[in-house]
């Protein structure tokens, strides 16, 4: 693990709380597109949806800067391949 975030990127919201497990969500893999990563995720065990967030937005809210000593690029392209 390179980095994580201080808090879940989903969670189910009110209409995402019933199902055949309840209260659940969990990813399903994640695609690259350009600069953004699209999240499938199953809710409930009823549904899928999808999330997306921009790259860069991600390694930022994981604290990955230039300042720490890593490129956004490079740790996104690392993420890529080993994630």
């Amino acid at each position: 693990m390179l980095a994580r975030t201080s808090e879940p990127l989903i969670w189910p919201d009110p209409l995402e709380r019933q199902g055949y497990v309840p209260n659940v969500v969990y990813t399903c893999g994640a695609l690259r597109f350009g600069g953004r990563i699209i999240l499938p995720y199953a809710v409930s065990d009823t549904f899928t949806r999808f999330a997306t967030i921009e790259i860069a937005a991600l390694m930022r809210s994981m604290g990955v800067t230039a300042a720490t000593g890593q490129s956004l690029a490079a740790t996104a392209n690392t993420w890529a391949l080993s994630g």
